[in-house]
């Protein structure tokens, strides 16, 4: 259902170039990263990074969300990048 849905709204909306997402990926990924690796564990409100709270060790969910943002990041960079405009 789900998968039904994501096509459907991919087909009714207008067509976005896979830069955009490129871009908002690898700042997702960066920020998880580098808040991940510092200790800071971000919150699930409103201005999650000013409200953030450090912890003692590394945070490591940040760092795999991070890292998995940065893998869809790479493959919207090569999608976007070989697109003849």
């Amino acid at each position: 259902m789900l998968t039904g849905a994501l096509v459907a709204s991919h087909r009714l909306r207008p067509k976005y170039h896979p830069l955009h997402v490129a871009f908002t990926a690898t700042a997702f990924g960066i920020v998880f990263l580098v808040a991940g690796a510092m200790g800071l564990t971000i919150g699930k409100s409103n201005w999650s990074i000013v409200r953030g709270t450090w912890s003692d060790a590394i945070v490591w969910w940040e760092i795999a969300y991070g890292a998995i943002a940065l893998l869809f990041a790479v493959f919207f960079w090569r999608k976007g990048l070989q697109i003849e405009t």
